[in-house]
């Protein structure tokens, strides 16, 4: 027999068989069948009747006390990206994306939803990449009045709660995953205990808050602050080396010339030797990879403020460092003359003070708005730490690389913004 005529009769053998299997099982086939034909004659897009989207939620508890008294707990569940109900609009990508609630003596106490979509979707909620169990800590955003929201302090740490000056303690802070179910039921029924949706009676505010505009927002939109981190002691010689004449508490790169700034820099973040100090020697990594994971990561990845230090087996391993907070103050003079060119100038005002170790000074923020369209602006930029100088430069950007504190420690603008469903924005 040929190889030819072989290959036919084994062809013809296998299609009588398959035959004898489709017919034999037929009756297995009928439930499928007008999918099967559904899916042919619409281009191979199932009907939307028969697709099911369960959707990704998770539920975020947190408990706080109001000095030390008063329980304020905030159980809400949160849906993700396409997710929403229908009658949200929203451009967030996660609903709700912010909380308020008022406390008895009418102050009012602003949580930030985390963005754990990803997470959730992975089902790494709980293991050890996924981080999330249960020590994390939500922006936090405490108001004076709930009546003027303009102004607010964020807890942006655990040093925070630790500070003399806090208002709140946070006792439990949990994520866990949740269901369409949960949601809905949790939507319908919570959803107007929000005190950010009946504070205002627009259809905007009501749907969700951040359909408006920067320039429209009743409340603040930002939380602005510096995050010193201490480095360790080969780093400290370094600062040491570098530390202008006269050997002031704060100074930048700014204070050197272009030659020893580039070295400076380059050290800092290249040099295998000096290391953030929280990681003493147990890590190889250059504070160049190190600060992505602190002053970066740790908010814009995952919309977390830090890590319940309780917790301090994960601490570590987690890579986020104990970076201290202080609230900076920015004051934007914008003056546009007839010829249309701008002047922009821009004062920074650093309050570095131990009553105020951890937090975070929130306020809104409308320069960006506000200069938009000036092809033609000048820029200056002026750095107050205490009340007392440290930077008048002609750069806007003047201390984009580090603020230094004598030769202990770095440290870097931080800009938690929470207006879009996020709590942070590297500048």
């Amino acid at each position: 027999m040929s190889i030819k005529r072989l290959l036919l009769v084994s062809f013809a053998a296998a299609f009588v068989v398959g035959i004898i299997y489709i017919v034999k099982n037929f009756a297995g086939f009928l439930p499928w069948l007008p999918l099967a034909l559904a899916l042919y004659f619409s281009g191979g897009e199932a009907p939307s009747e028969t697709a099911v989207n369960r959707g990704i939620y998770y539920r975020v508890t947190t408990q706080y006390l109001v000095d030390n008294i008063e329980p304020l707990n905030f159980d809400v569940v949160v849906t993700c990206e396409t997710n929403r109900p229908k009658e949200v609009f929203s451009k967030n990508l996660i609903v709700p994306s912010l909380f308020l609630k008022r406390t008895k003596d009418n102050h009012a106490v602003l949580m930030s939803l985390p963005y754990f979509c990803t997470t959730i979707k992975d089902r790494y909620l709980g293991q050890r990449l996924g981080a999330f169990d249960g020590s994390f800590l939500p922006l936090t955003i405490w108001f004076q009045d709930a009546d003027n929201l303009e102004m607010g302090l964020g807890y942006t740490s655990n040093h925070s709660y630790k500070n003399t000056a806090a208002r709140l303690t946070v006792l439990s802070s949990s994520v866990r995953y949740a269901s369409r179910e949960e949601f809905e039921d949790w939507y319908s029924a919570n959803r107007n205990d929000n005190l950010i949706i009946s504070k205002d009676d627009s259809p905007a505010l009501k749907i969700h808050p951040v359909l408006r505009e920067y320039k429209d927002l009743p409340f603040s939109n930002r939380c602005y602050g510096i995050g010193f981190a201490s480095l360790n002691r080969e780093g400290q010689k370094l600062l040491d080396a570098f530390w202008p004449r006269g050997r002031p508490e704060f100074w930048t790169d700014a204070n050197l010339t272009n030659q020893k700034r580039a070295e400076l820099n380059e050290r800092i973040e290249k040099s295998s030797e000096v290391k953030l100090q929280a990681f003493g020697n147990a890590s190889a990594r250059i504070i160049e990879y190190e600060k992505k994971f602190d002053w970066q990561n740790a908010s814009s990845t995952w919309d977390i403020v830090g890590r319940n230090k309780s917790k301090l087996s994960n601490y570590l391993s987690y890579r986020f460092l104990p970076t201290e907070h202080y609230p900076l103050f920015v004051k934007d003079d914008l003056l546009v003359p007839e010829s249309g060119q701008g002047i922009l100038h821009r004062v920074f005002d650093l309050n570095y003070r131990s009553d105020l170790k951890g937090f975070a000074a929130c306020y809104l923020g409308l320069v960006d708005a506000r200069r938009e369209g000036l092809d033609n602006l000048e820029v200056s930029s002026q750095l107050n730490v205490n009340g007392k100088l440290v930077i008048n430069s002609n750069d806007l950007y003047a201390f984009d690389n580090y603020l230094i504190r004598k030769d202990k420690s770095i440290g870097s603008a931080i800009y938690f913004s929470f207006s879009r469903g996020f709590i942070f924005e590297q500048e």
